[in-house]
């Protein structure tokens, strides 16, 4: 069970990895910027599948 978790963490990880590279891609000067923007996405992200997960558990 703790390595399902853990493997489905990583997917999770990776996938948020390519989506800053294509978010990163276009523009390069500023790239501060877009890793700030992703970085916000990820803990946006991480909250809301919290939330999901808590109310599938609540259902």
């Amino acid at each position: 069970m703790k390595n399902k978790k853990n493997n489905r963490y990583l997917i999770i990880g990776i996938g948020y990895l390519i989506l800053f590279f294509i978010v990163l891609t276009p523009d390069i000067n500023n790239a501060v910027g877009r890793g700030i923007q992703a970085l916000l996405f990820c803990v946006l992200g991480y909250r809301c599948e919290k939330n999901i997960r808590r109310f599938i558990k609540n259902r």
